[in-house]
């Protein structure tokens, strides 16, 4: 859903399943559904794109330590403390 509403610029054709809507509790797992408003491209995208983070760090909770630097092209783990002066890349064994 998320690729072919970046892909098209919209989300006016996708029609979501009521699971989606819904969310999943099964053992572990307790993930919200999606919110989603009719003919809201910014809202729906922005639904998608926490809802697919939300899921991913549940499976992989480590990813929420990780950063993008939009200028470096390079992940890096977060500095808890602040000192965004210290950023240890993440190497490509760590993605193994």
């Amino acid at each position: 859903m998320l690729s072919t509403a970046i892909r098209f610029g919209g989300t006016d054709h996708i029609r979501q399943h009521p699971k989606q809507v819904k969310g999943i509790k099964k053992g572990e797992w307790n993930l919200e559904g999606l919110k989603w408003k009719e003919g809201d491209f910014a809202h729906n995208l922005e639904s998608m794109m926490l809802l697919s983070y939300d899921y991913i760090s549940k499976a992989a909770p480590d990813i929420k330590d990780i950063a993008f630097d939009l200028d470096t092209g390079v992940f890096y783990y977060e500095d808890s403390t602040g000192n965004s002066g210290k950023r240890r890349e993440v190497s490509e064994k760590a993605w193994a």
